[in-house]
This record gives C-alpha cells, structure tokens and sequence, in this order.
C-alpha cells in the first residue's frame, strides 16, 4: 500500500475533465502534480453555451448547430454560405460564435508556445551535445 500512495504522491500530472470539487481534494493532496485539460473538455461548456443562445435566438435552421460548431475555415463553400446567413440572424449568436473561436485561438495558441519551446530545447541541446 504504501509504495502505491507514494506513486500517487508523486504524480507529475493530473489529467481532469471537469475541475469539480472531489477533482479539487484529490489535486489539494497531489502537491507535486501540474493539472492537465484537454481542449475538448474545456471547449464543452463554450460550445454548449454558444449552442444555448443559438437555441434563444430562434435560430433551428437544421444543420445550424454543427456549423456553429465547426471552424470557420474548415467549412466548404456550400456550409460558408448557410453559415453566414445564420449569422446573419442575429448579432448576439455572432458573437457569441466570435467569442468561441477566440477562445480557441489560445489553444492554438498554447500549441504554438509548446512546440517553440520543444524545437528551442531541441537546438540548445544539440549545442552542448558536441
């Protein structure tokens, strides 16, 4: 048993979907562990929440939802042009749409920062390897 808390103690990670309280007690106790998110845990909430106000601004329009979901850029032209006359339909699920590719924008963000940092690692090391 013991060797099995020590592991525990010592985890260097906690991957969690939603941070909820019984998530928070564990993490309290796991003092060396960084906690982890997956983009698509975080991006839930944003995305049901952009889908509640397309819901409240009457927007049914079948398919309405999934092109919601989807980046802008990864739309084909027949989606671009049902995608901009939903947006069209009014301003508040405009941005509300903006405000969730915004928030994307950091993951990609983050991704960016993480991959520099690796390539960056990568040449210091390759500098003192010689």
């Amino acid at each position: 048993m013991g060797f099995y808390l020590d592991a525990l103690l010592n985890l260097p990670n906690l991957s969690v979907e939603r941070y909820t309280q019984a998530e928070q007690q564990v993490f309290l106790k796991l003092r060396n562990a960084r906690l982890v998110f997956d983009r698509f845990h975080v991006m839930q909430p944003v995305n049901e929440a952009l889908n509640k106000v397309r819901k409240q601004t009457g927007m049914a329009v079948k398919g309405s939802k999934f092109l919601l979901l989807k980046q802008q850029v990864d739309l084909t032209e027949e989606d671009l042009s049902q995608f901009v006359s939903i947006l069209k339909h009014s301003n508040r699920l405009k941005r509300a749409y903006e405000l969730k590719e915004e928030f994307r924008d950091i993951f990609k963000l983050i991704k960016r920062q993480a991959y520099s940092f690796v390539n960056f690692r990568a040449r210091v090391l390759a500098c003192f390897s010689h």
